[in-house]
């Protein structure tokens, strides 16, 4: 009887043990927040939120392989052969400006053509034309994301790959240099940006203003900013803004002398002679022929323009870029706030939309010089996306699917007999230009 009396005791007490450990088990777990499906998803959730983050990224990816494929497997490779030959000519001291390759003459300067396409010259075609074709498409993207980064989130960023995918790849299959000038534009933006790498920067903007002139009135505006406002991030703590634009200066110095040391001065200053005369000479010609504003005009007004008159349309509508970024930079100071980044942003806006609106070599697969306006639309839309979704969706249809290789020839006459596509760059860039000039939108951008 005994051993059973104990034996209960001990059941008893090892019954207690038990509920005492129970109990602070459970106070332990009230002590820690329930997970529950309202507050943290669940990782199927997680996944699928994750993938839709991609879809513009997926988009702009897609655009870069076709891309790619297209240039592997056609025969002749458009331009690129062009400008290999060009490269080739004044190499050998032969006659690259004024003289037809595959029926194009070639426009860049001799150091585009020396010191760009002479390495790719060096090349057999395939691998030549693959490797300049990776090298503009991941540039570009690069230098997007890193002067993205300083805007947008990589959600807001999705929007911004889906209206520059189809230009991309439209650009990247007509070998057109553009694509690579606007990757070391956004890359030398970011730079100044974040203070880091300036002299750099400032050789490189050089380089692309000297290269092809479409991204001039781009890098002119950045200097503008630089000269008005003065950041204090990085290398900008010891580099004064004039010292950035006296590299700028002798950096594009650089680039104009460069080729006399490889070739024979009389030779060269023949050359660019030509190259000047050429290219006014088809300015000239086919000012309104393009699709900018003048060509717009003719087209569907029947404005009977000069040449004259375009080049003074153009002088003034620069001089109201100018004026716009020193009035932004100036009120902006005068209300104690000092957006470095934020008149970057403008001055890349203003700067590639003149190129676009009013340039007489504007051409179709150039509107890749439209990204900075694509970049500020989504970045707007990411703050306001009640305001600028309707607008983002129009630019959609308009500028990625009106002249891209990737829909239908149907759907690029719509476009065109529909005459929205310069109103529409007008519209866009009025609607950017309103919305950052609104002081209280600054500090949220």
């Amino acid at each position: 009887m005994r051993w059973c009396i104990w034996g209960r005791q001990l059941a008893r007490v090892f019954r207690r043990s038990q509920f005492k450990d129970v109990l602070a088990a459970a106070q332990t777990e009230a002590s820690v927040p329930r997970v529950t499906k309202a507050s943290i998803p669940s990782r199927l959730l997680i996944r699928v939120k994750k993938t839709r983050l991609l879809w513009g990224e997926a988009a702009v990816g897609l655009a870069l392989l076709l891309a790619l494929i297209r240039v592997a497997t056609e025969r002749p490779p458009g331009h690129y052969r062009m400008y290999i030959e060009a490269s080739k000519a004044l190499w050998s001291s032969g006659e690259a400006y004024g003289v037809p390759f595959l029926g194009n003459l070639f426009f860049f300067s001799p150091s585009c053509a020396l010191f760009l396409y002479g390495p790719f010259a060096l090349l057999p075609e395939i691998p030549g034309v693959f490797l300049y074709t990776l090298l503009s498409g991941g540039l570009f993207i690069f230098g997007v994301r890193r002067v993205a980064s300083h805007y947008v989130d990589r959600n807001g960023l999705q929007w911004f790959w889906l209206l520059v995918a189809s230009q991309l790849y439209s650009g990247l299959a007509a070998h057109k240099p553009e694509v690579l000038s606007m990757g070391v534009l956004f890359l030398s933006a970011a730079w100044l940006i974040e203070g880091k790498h300036l002299p750099w920067a400032a050789f490189f903007l050089a380089m692309v203003g000297n290269f092809k002139l479409q991204p001039l009135p781009a890098v002119a505006l950045l200097a503008l900013v630089v000269v008005l406002i003065r950041s204090r991030r990085g290398e900008w703590r010891k580099l004064a803004s004039w010292k950035f634009v006296a590299i700028l200066g002798l950096s594009f110095l650089f680039w104009f002398g460069a080729p006399w040391l490889v070739r024979p001065f009389g030779y060269l200053a023949e050359q660019h002679g030509k190259w000047f005369s050429t290219l006014s000479g088809y300015s000239a010609a086919s000012f309104d022929f393009y699709d900018n504003s003048f060509a717009f005009l003719h087209n569907n007004f029947g404005l009977q323009l000069t040449y004259g008159f375009a080049q003074n349309c153009s002088m003034f509508l620069a001089a109201v870029s100018l004026g716009l970024v020193v009035y932004w930079c100036k009120k902006r100071t005068r209300l104690e706030l000092k957006p470095f980044h934020h008149a970057i942003l403008l001055a890349l806006v203003l700067g590639t939309t003149y190129t676009v609106l009013v340039s007489p070599l504007q051409q179709v697969s150039a509107y890749i010089l439209l990204s900075p306006l694509m970049l500020a639309l989504a970045v707007l839309r990411s703050k306001e996306p009640r305001r600028f979704t309707a607008l983002m969706l129009l630019s959609f249809v308009i500028w990625s699917l009106g002249y891209s290789d990737l829909v239908p020839e149907p759907a690029h006459e719509i476009i065109r007999h529909a005459v929205v596509r310069v109103p529409m760059t007008w519209l866009a860039l009025v609607a950017v230009v309103l919305r950052l000039y609104q002081p209280r939108a600054l500090p949220n951008l």
